[in-house]
């Protein structure tokens, strides 16, 4: 049997322009992007950010693959550090609260208690057009080219990035191009799920080191056991879900942000193959005449289910010509893992559920082909295992480039949202372009209580706070930080200039 490292589709990085090589001869490229915020958005925005991603995919050139890789991630140690750097330099009295604060996010952490959305693009070229062996020739998985061959395959795929970038960027997803480094370290997550969690991420060596080992050699320090249950990683258990059955009848804008909302940690790893349009037109033709036969029928007979058929085909064909839609074929695949059979189970179930949601499509819980799925599924890959044959459009509303807006950059205030991640408020950020704000609800609904959750968070930069309320909702806060309460009362002796 091969070793898994043979089964990985990848060489090497091309380090001087962020670029993987595959053992195909193709080249890839990564982006990291913060996704399109659905919460107060009109159903005409909705809809106009899905005829973009369907722009997208038709301005693609033909042969390239793409992957959307989606991860609901629990990890927000890094917000959590940047909001203590914040506040180190705090006054005494307040450095109790600030470490109460800490130990209360760093717990639920821990325990995984948020959900954060991480989205990562790939685009990946035609396979390179090697020379092919001769009758005696041994094959071989890297094939040599010329500097001149290869530069000119990397100025033409660095153009399609080029364009594709600026897309995304015009999408407002603000792409972030992956480097090698951190390729590697997502990949040796999805690869190494338990020791990452662990002990973390190595360093990649460069292979141009002479005892260094193969990149994909690299990226895997675990075992694997397969299973007709799944693949086995040390203490977790992994199982692929997969889209099986299309939508029903049609698709609509952003139906696949359902499936983002599952109530536990996942990943969704979608892989797009931009067909050959001729290739594609040339089939529909003749069936578009077979159909035709079968509709016409004989002694003037009609098959109506045909003559059904052959509209559908007609009208297809007309909107390939017209360049309108592409044809394309697409796989989608739901990630999960566990420590018990149990939970396996029971989330496998819960995806399965969602599944039908998105207009009765199914999914197929993968048993005998777990590690083929799994591997060809993998972040970076763009390969995918079970393609099914689509127009753009459709596929365009099941891209998942869906999430929450996740604040300031600074994050002087973390507060969990309704998708319980953690967003970060800072009420006075530049990029603001008002620092006013209001918070109304009904009577007993925490109004006074969010305020004073958002000053204390906010008095760790230690800045003036003036807090006039109607009652005396703010003595505790005051008293506790060393404030000043003023009673301001029509005998109180105290007046203020208007």
């Amino acid at each position: 049997m091969n070793k898994i490292a043979d089964k990985l589709p990848f060489w090497h990085f091309d380090e001087n322009h962020n670029i993987m090589v595959f053992k195909d001869g193709s080249l890839g490229s990564g982006f990291k992007i913060t996704g399109f915020d659905l919460n107060c958005v009109p159903s005409e925005e909705i809809n106009n950010f899905a005829k973009s991603l369907e722009n997208l995919l038709t301005n693609c050139e033909e042969g390239y693959r793409l992957q959307v890789f989606y991860k609901l991630s629990p990890d927000v140690n890094d917000l959590i550090t940047k909001n203590e750097k914040l506040s180190e330099k705090c006054s005494e009295e307040y450095k109790d609260v600030l470490e109460a604060r800490l130990k209360f996010l760093k717990h639920n952490s821990s325990q995984n208690q948020y959900f954060v959305p991480e989205i990562y693009f790939f685009v990946r070229s035609k396979p390179y057009a090697f020379k092919r062996p001769t009758l005696f020739e041994k094959d071989s998985d890297y094939t040599s080219i010329t500097k001149n061959e290869y530069q000119n395959l990397l100025d033409k795929f660095l153009r399609v990035t080029r364009q594709i970038e600026s897309i995304l960027g015009s999408l407002k997803l603000k792409p972030d191009r992956l480097n090698a480094e951190e390729w590697f370290n997502q990949t040796f997550e999805y690869l190494n799920f338990e020791r990452a969690k662990k002990i973390g991420t190595p360093k990649m060596r460069p292979i141009e080191d002479v005892f260094s080992e193969p990149l994909n050699s690299q990226m895997l320090l675990t075992d694997f056991d397969v299973d007709k249950n799944g693949v086995s990683m040390g203490n977790y258990t992994f199982k692929v879900i997969t889209l099986k059955t299309l939508p029903e009848g049609f698709t609509h804008a952003a139906m696949v942000e359902r499936l983002t909302k599952l109530p536990f940690h996942f990943w969704i790893s979608q892989n797009i193959k931009i067909l050959d349009q001729g290739s594609e037109r040339n089939k529909l033709q003749i069936q578009r005449r077979i159909t035709h036969a079968m509709a016409s029928g004989s002694k003037n007979v009609s098959d109506l289910e045909s003559e059904n058929t052959l509209n559908n085909i007609e009208q297809l064909l007309t909107e390939l010509i017209e360049g309108s839609q592409k044809l394309l074929s697409m796989d989608f695949n739901v990630i999960i893992w566990g420590t018990t059979k149990n939970e396996i189970e029971e989330k496998s179930d819960e995806v399965l559920r969602m599944f039908r949601e998105m207009n009765q499509s199914e999914g197929l819980i993968e048993t005998l082909t777990s590690l083929d799925v799994f591997l060809s599924a993998i972040i970076g890959g763009c390969e995918g295992f079970r393609h099914k044959k689509m127009k753009s459009s459709n596929a365009s509303h099941l891209i998942p480039f869906y999430s929450y807006w996740k604040g300031n950059d600074s994050p002087v205030c973390l507060i969990p949202n309704q998708d319980m991640g953690l967003f970060s408020m800072n009420p006075f950020a530049k990029e603001l372009t008002n620092w006013n704000g209001i918070v109304f609800g009904g009577s007993g609904s925490g109004k006074s209580f969010n305020v004073t959750q958002l000053m204390l968070m906010f008095y760790g930069l230690k800045p003036r706070i003036v807090w006039i309320d109607n009652g005396a909702s703010s003595k505790g806060l005051i008293k506790s930080l060393n404030g000043e309460f003023l009673d301001f009362k029509l005998n109180s002796g105290i007046s203020i200039n208007p």
